[in-house]
């Protein structure tokens, strides 16, 4: 009966914990003010923070949406969903856990692609998805072949296709 306590006891813990760093992180990423100081701007003349949870919520915010863009906001929705899956006896297991990263860097890789081909497409990638397209673009050329755009593919075909110096 006392173990059983304790198992309980251990989950409503892991719960609060998971639940309410989502929680905080997602407020603070709904809170965020671009005038506000951060990582990689500050003014000593702004001591007022529009953000939520002041300067810590606004410094966490700035970083996580310089870093991952709007994609960020995968990171609370994640903890949030884990956290009941801990109050419904859903086990945590390292794959779980892994697949945060994996889809943050898939999910800021596609976005920033997708952005850099619609102008009017309002999610980004953050840095690291720039960067991680800038290495794509840059080994792989263009990944996106419109029909009436044949040049990229012959680039491409050159590139890597031909092994050897013969044509077809």
């Amino acid at each position: 009966m006392f173990t059983k306590f304790k198992e309980n006891l251990k989950k409503a813990f892991l719960f609060l914990v998971l639940f309410s760093i989502g929680v905080l992180i997602f407020i603070s990423l709904l809170s965020f003010n671009q005038s506000d100081n951060s990582f990689f701007s500050y003014d000593s003349k702004n001591t007022e923070y529009e953000n939520f949870f002041g300067i810590s919520g606004s410094f966490l915010s700035s970083f996580l949406l310089e870093i991952f863009g709007k994609v960020s906001y995968l990171i609370p929705f994640f903890l949030i969903f884990h956290s009941f899956r801990v109050l419904i006896n859903k086990k945590l297991s390292w794959y779980n856990l892994s697949s945060l990263p994996f889809s943050l860097i898939t999910s800021c890789i596609v976005l920033e692609i997708f952005s850099e081909e619609n102008i009017n497409f309002f999610l980004n990638g953050g840095l690291l998805g720039q960067g991680l397209a800038n290495y794509i673009d840059y080994f792989f050329g263009s990944l996106v072949v419109y029909p009436g755009e044949l040049g990229q593919y012959k680039r491409f075909e050159s590139k890597f296709l031909h092994t050897s110096g013969r044509t077809s």
